[in-house]
């Protein structure tokens, strides 16, 4: 309410003669200059105000009409930025009213609502802004239990800013908040460099020496150092600086030795300013600054704080440096590798510098930003430049926070680091593997267990409960088994380090191979239903007979469940939804114990739930209906694994041997749909074909070798430093939604720029070592993975792991960056003109 009071009394009396009477002799209007302009400009609304008033009391008192006052006040609105090169430069944040009576309008509806509460029912007390005789109602506000009137006999307006100074690339200033009794004061310097001018702060490698300030002769304050905002990566001569490309802001704050007395500011800044690839030191006028005792704080109090509490040196972020170090690769080159704990809520984009006075050279660093994991990677130019170990300065920034690390980092050699945590926690990942166990369930074989299970609920003929909850039970023990052993290959992966050519995946490098897998995924989903044959099921178990004894399973229903199980088991050995596993990998191995319980309750919780129903469905009556259903929906979770597979093999031979196959396959289930005693054979008729047509390894027709060339590190580096740019395909031979994200590149992303050589696309193995040191972590490396490599981004750039048909262009066109050829008017009218038959036509 107080804010709303502030504002009308300053507006009113901008327009009011209601102060004639504090008039001295008449001396004439004092005009608006250029600096009270500039000054204004900066202000925010309420500032603005206070000087607005301050101004028309003097006035008054030099004998100025309320016209005169008003048509110069109006100039602090109207002027055009564009007149004046020093107006365009000075602009702080705050809201802005277009006009004089806008701003009165607006003061003036908030005051009567005052008015009125204070005064209920006297709306002769109200001002009407197009009734000049209520503008007099203005003495019937109070601030506080004071009267308007008494009140700005006390009040006094308090200068926020000093007087620009300036040399011959820039202007600067001091804003300050107001003395108002604390002790701690904010203050910040503000540099606006002129004609396209820039600031160097620091040499790489050396020590920064670009900005100086001296406060001799400053009276009463003791000054903290200043805080710099995270500089800009500056490229001079061939040699890399840090520094402010724009205006910048430099807070810092001061003590007061004695709160009860004013304060002096003398700064003399000497800043090293750049202009056409010629920098030198200019040293500005002195800045004087009286820090007096106010009677208001400050607006712009809350901008200076905020500018110093999300520079770098503040770290008030809850950023958490978990490792740094030097690390020596086989191949000779040496990184600074940065591992970063973020909060929980980061927005996407992270920057990051690197900083150091001992004479290295860094590349840009490459960031990987990964949920909370943040990686900062950086190839040291300089390597022999390196002793044991080097102090180097990490700044992390993010919108409106920022954190600051001085690190002395120890060169290591290449080793094998265990990437696997067993037990650290988060809630947002736990809750994703749970949701990513709901995914694995619907996409992998387990999905075709769960149908199994529901069609001994439903559909299977003399249905009881016991006889599904043994079934379930089967389940569970199968389910619990799987769950060890993918625990114990966890441990292994852990402890011992597996050869670098060994990956998930490998096995379906091959047509032949995907092929075979396809069988067996067939064989099942024509064989499904002897699990509900007590002969076949008793015939089967005695492969797994040390497996019932030691699980206690005897009843035949219950060894039902386990077959089930098992042969889950072993369809997801080879399932060809082999980059859901690299997924499922590089999230529970952040937390190897707790998340897999998370996921393993994801993958479970249907089975539990309909358990729950087992007695309800019992006494569901058997319907024909409802087994006819069941027999047909059962192995269409298998049938989405053998499309899979059969996109596969396209993919790696040809789109004709996969048409053959299906064409084959069709015939076979035709006969075997006459005549089921044709089963067997029909599959043998199947495999026999297949080995015959089914190449063994990868054809000239492989889609994984359209648009794109081998990994070659020599090329992609000069591709780079041609000013060309490289799309890196993170894939393998199996990786189907590697080829996806490809086709969305080529089609969609950058087509034009590929066309043109602008644009190289690159396939890289998971397994390569070049992908190894470029993202060391597991937990940070999975498939599909797009990297891309440009004159921007030189050490690269990882984007979205799956791209998709509406956001690819706007990845290109950021990363790469993509050429717009249509924002060219007369291009584009050239290329709609019709051509000369066209206009013949017409």
């Amino acid at each position: 309410m107080r804010r709303n009071i502030f504002i009308l009394v300053f507006l009113t009396l901008s327009v009011i003669p209601f102060f004639n009477s504090v008039r001295a002799e008449q001396k004439g209007l004092i005009p608006i200059t250029v600096g009270d302009v500039k000054k204004s400009k900066e202000m925010t609304a309420k500032e603005r105000m206070h000087f607005i008033a301050d101004y028309y009391l003097k006035n008054k008192e030099n004998g100025a009409s309320d016209e005169e006052i008003l048509n110069e006040i109006l100039k602090l609105i109207d002027l055009d930025d564009k007149k004046s090169e020093e107006i365009k430069k000075l602009s702080l944040i705050g809201k802005r009213y277009k006009d004089l009576q806008e701003m009165a309008k607006d003061a003036i509806e908030q005051a009567n609502m005052t008015i009125l509460e204070k005064n209920p029912g006297r709306t002769d007390m109200l001002i009407d802004l197009d009734k000049r005789e209520t503008w007099k109602n203005i003495k019937n506000i109070y601030v506080g239990k004071t009267r308007l009137e008494e009140f700005f006999k006390v009040f006094k307006g308090n200068p926020y800013f000093s007087k620009v100074v300036s040399s011959k690339k820039l202007d600067a200033l001091l804003a300050s908040c107001a003395n108002i009794g604390r002790q701690d004061v904010y203050m910040h310097f503000i540099l606006f460099p002129r004609d396209n001018s820039f600031f160097i702060m620091q040499e790489e490698g050396r020590s920064p020496d670009g900005f100086q300030v001296d406060f001799s002769g400053s009276e009463n304050l003791i000054f903290e150092p200043i805080f710099f905002p995270m500089e800009s990566v500056i490229t001079l001569n061939g040699k890399k600086y840090y520094g402010y490309k724009e205006k910048v802001y430099l807070p810092f704050k001061t003590r007061l030795k004695n709160i009860d007395e004013n304060a002096i500011v003398h700064a003399k800044i000497t800043v090293n300013v750049c202009k056409d690839n010629v920098c030198q030191k200019e040293v500005m006028p002195d800045i004087s600054y009286i820090l007096n005792q106010a009677t208001f704080e400050s607006s712009i109090c809350p901008n200076i704080v905020k500018q110093y509490s999300t520079s770098p040196k503040s770290q008030t972020v809850a950023i958490k440096l978990k490792d740094a170090f030097f690390k020596k690769e086989n191949n000779g080159d040496i990184y600074f590798v940065a591992y970063l704990k973020l909060p929980m809520f980061v927005p996407t984009e992270v920057s990051s510098i690197l900083k150091n006075e001992q004479g290295l050279h860094f590349a840009d660093p490459l960031l990987i930003k990964d949920r909370r994991e943040f990686l900062v990677k950086a190839r040291l130019l300089n390597p022999e430049q390196l002793k044991e170990k080097a102090t180097v300065t990490l700044a992390i920034q993010y919108p409106n926070s920022a954190a600051e690390f001085e690190i002395t980092a120890v060169l290591k050699h290449s080793l094998f680091e265990s990437n696997i945590s067993l037990f650290s926690f988060s809630a947002k990942d736990f809750i994703k593997t749970f949701f990513m166990g709901i995914k694995f369930f619907a996409l992998t074989p387990v999905f075709w267990a769960f149908i199994i299970f529901l069609y001994q609920m439903f559909a299977v003929s003399r249905k009881t409960e016991e006889k599904t909850l043994f079934f379930y039970d089967g389940l569970k023990k199968a389910f619990f088994f799987i769950c060890i052993a993918s625990l114990i290959f966890l441990f292994i992966v852990k402890y011992f380090s597996l050869p670098n050519h060994l990956f998930w995946g490998i096995q379906f490098g091959s047509p032949l191979a995907c092929f075979a897998i396809m069988l067996i995924f067939i064989a099942i989903s024509l064989n499904w239903k002897k699990l509900f044959d007590d002969v076949s099921v008793e015939v089967f178990s005695r492969f797994f007979t040390k497996f019932f004894l030691v699980s206690k399973t005897a009843d035949i229903r219950e060894k039902a469940g386990v077959i089930t199980g098992l042969l889950t088991g072993l369809l997801l050995l080879i399932t060809p939804m082999t980059t859901l596993y690299f997924q499922v990998y590089e999230l529970l191995s952040r937390s190897a114990v707790l998340y897999s319980l998370s996921f393993a309750i994801g993958v479970a919780l249907p089975f539990f739930v309909f358990s729950l129903l087992s007695e309800w469905a019992a006494n569901l009556e058997e319907s024909e209906d409802a087994e006819r259903f069941m027999t047909l929906v059962s192995p269409l979770p298998l049938l989405f694994q053998i499309l899979i597979l059969l996109l596969s093999i396209g993919s790696l031979a040809g789109a004709d041997v996969s048409i053959i196959i299906v064409l084959v396959i069709s015939a076979a289930g035709a006969l075997i749909w006459k005549n089921e005693a044709f089963k067997n054979k029909g599959i043998m008729i199947v495999a026999l074909i297949g080995v015959f047509l089914v190449p063994l390894r990868p054809t000239d027709k492989n889609l994984n070798n359209w648009k794109s060339v081998s990994f070659d590190e020599a090329l992609l580096r000069q591709r780079v430093k041609e000013g060309k740019s490289v799309y890196l395909n993170v894939t393998e031979d199996f990786c189907l939604s590697c080829l996806w994200n490809k086709f969305l590149m080529v089609s969609r992303g950058a087509p034009e720029q590929i066309k043109n050589g602008e644009l190289t696309i690159m396939r890289v193995g998971y397994a390569d070592p070049f992908l190894k040191r470029l993202v060391p972590k597991d937990n940070l490396r999975s498939l599909p993975m797009n990297i891309i490599f440009s004159p921007k981004y030189p050490e690269g750039k990882i984007v979205d792991a799956k791209l998709k048909m509406w956001s690819v262009a706007n990845i290109a066109e950021e990363a790469l960056p993509v050429k717009k050829i249509e924002t060219d008017p007369e291009m584009w009218l050239a290329r709609k003109k019709p051509k000369p038959a066209e206009k013949d036509k017409d």
